[in-house]
Parts: C-alpha cells; structure tokens; sequence
C-alpha cells in the first residue's frame, strides 16, 4: 500500500499512532505519532527524537512487519549475491 492510499483511510491521521520500517534492519521497526500529513507524506514524530516522512510509514504493525519481512528477504538475497562472489574469486598469491 503506498502512503498516497494510507492517507486517505482515516486511521492514519493526525496524532493517531503509526509504524516507521526506514531502519527496521538496524534499530528495529519504530512507533510514532502522525503530526501532520501532506500530499503524498507524512511527518512524523518518533519516539526517539527523531521526525521522518516517506513510504516507509504505515498505520498498522502488520503491514510494517509485512515490509520489514520483504526488506529483510531483500537484503539476505543481496548478500548472499555478494558472497557467491567473494567465493568466485581466484585464489591470491
């Protein structure tokens, strides 16, 4: 679901909590609370200090755990490639 279409359910609105997967792989998946939303974004507030905007927001755990599995498929697949490549390489001397 892309945030246009989150921001148009009504769950997703000002000062309702919602889900950050922009570093689910390195600090884990975030709650916040929306402060504002604007065409195609939203700002929002993190616990930790922090605001963000972007497609990495979504109303429901579900559906940030749903990305963050993808997200974590993604970046395996990508080392694994990387790997296959070291392994690949001829030997030094």
């Amino acid at each position: 679901m892309t945030v246009k279409d989150q921001l148009k359910k009504t769950e997703f609105a000002i000062g309702n909590p919602c889900w950050i997967t922009k570093f689910a792989l390195s600090r884990g998946i975030e709650e916040g609370r929306v402060l504002s939303v604007t065409e195609g974004s939203a700002w929002i507030r993190i616990y930790s200090g922090e605001f963000c905007s972007g497609t990495e927001v979504f109303a429901t755990r579900k559906e940030a755990i749903e990305y963050a599995e993808g997200m974590k498929t993604r970046k395996i697949a990508a080392l694994q490639r990387q790997i296959d490549k070291l392994k690949a390489l001829k030997k030094f001397k």
